[in-house]
């Protein structure tokens, strides 16, 4: 079949028709809704060429392009199984060895092969500031952990098969695919790093000139006052509106060139892949924690713990002494003494850090103009 005939083919069968495909024709059956959606009757009988009695689907045809648009309406979800190199448990207790714990200790236990679920979210994302950038990232979590599976697309991309994976909680696959999304802000904010830069010259740029502009008019009206050729309260309120004038267009300039992060989920791809769990008990002075971890067979590193405030991976992971909880460097730079604890906050019905910046993956953004990149997530 032709590139367009194949393409309908699959994507009516995705949306539950009946198709049989010969060469050049395909004959389907629709459900009610679909057939209305595209204004076919629900038997219909589709060809690549056009001039026949068969709906013509081919490239610039109608029928066509409302497919396309209602694809493009949903975002893909499929479930495929990664195939991976075998791994010795020797090395997933090594990795958990390796670990960094800041201000505890904490003993692994025996790591247990199994089969973990890894959510690949590819999103299309957005840079709006005095220009606009555009691109694709792609970013894989752990349905157990939560954690960012950071390389998993590059490792598991070449071995992966088309498979059937056993339904899942709905709750925790969001929770998931969120995780991924943040980890996308994250990699788009990387990727967007020169964008950012040459946004920064041309707003430094951009003050410098606003700035001389209204130093020249202050000046010219201090030298008027020296000459005695102006009212010493009329160059006091001039000198009043100089200054809100000022402020208000450094305002609109700072506006103009705020940095905003936008992402769009555009594809979802469930994989099963070989794992080891591991456990581990820490230990912060009087109390302690058991925490399972994740070692990826197919990257064939570990897991990053999951900051129990933020959200955000924690490789170098510290503890509060009171839950025991898992904090990133961001939520806990120091480790020293007692930890002011943004997940007890939170159970206590404070903020955690997520919610105070509003945005995952923020925190690692750098401000323009004196204000804070924002990332809206869109789907």
């Amino acid at each position: 079949m032709s590139g367009p005939l194949d393409f309908a083919a699959r994507f009516l069968g995705r949306r539950g028709a009946l198709v049989e495909a010969t060469a050049g024709r395909a004959e389907v059956l629709l459900s009610p809704d679909l057939a209305a959606e595209l204004g076919l009757g629900e038997h219909a009988l589709l060809a690549e060429r056009a001039g026949s009695a068969a709906h013509h689907v081919g490239y610039g045809s109608a029928l066509l392009e409302r497919m396309v648009a209602s694809a493009a309406r949903t975002v893909p979800f499929v479930t495929a199984r990664a195939i991976a190199a075998p791994v010795r448990g020797i090395q997933a207790r090594a990795a958990a060895e390796a670990l960094v714990f800041r201000n505890g200790v904490f003993t692994v236990g025996e790591p247990l092969a199994g089969a973990g679920h890894r959510l690949m979210l590819h999103a299309a994302f957005t840079f709006h500031g005095d220009e606009r950038r555009e691109g694709l990232c792609v970013a894989a979590s752990s349905l157990a952990t939560l954690g960012a599976v950071g390389g998993f697309h590059e490792a598991a991309s070449r071995g992966l098969e088309e498979a059937v994976v056993e339904p899942l909680d709905p709750v925790r696959l969001n929770a998931c695919a969120r995780a991924a999304l943040a980890a996308c802000a994250t990699i788009a904010s990387e990727a967007a790093d020169g964008f950012r830069e040459g946004s920064q010259r041309r707003f430094a740029r951009d003050r410098e000139r606003l700035e001389g502009y209204f130093a020249d008019l202050a000046s010219e009206l201090d030298r008027r006052a020296a000459r005695g050729r102006a009212h010493r309260g009329d160059v006091d309120e001039k000198r009043r509106v100089l200054q809100r004038e000022r402020a208000a267009k450094l305002e609109a300039l700072s506006a103009r060139y705020a940095m905003k992060l936008e992402l769009r989920p555009v594809a979802l791809v469930l994989v099963e892949a070989p794992v080891y769990r591991i456990p581990l008990e820490l230990r912060r002075r009087k109390a302690s924690r058991s925490v399972e971890l994740e070692y990826d067979c197919a990257t064939r590193r570990l897991v990053a713990p999951v900051c129990d405030a933020c959200g955000s991976p924690a490789p170098r992971p510290a503890a509060c002494d009171e839950a025991v909880h898992l904090l990133c460097e961001v939520c806990a730079p120091r480790s020293e003494g007692r930890l002011e604890c943004a997940a007890c906050r939170g159970r206590r019905g404070g903020r955690s850090h997520r919610q105070a910046t509003g945005a995952a993956g923020v925190a690692g953004s750098r401000e323009l103009g004196g204000r804070a990149p924002a990332v809206r997530s869109v789907g």
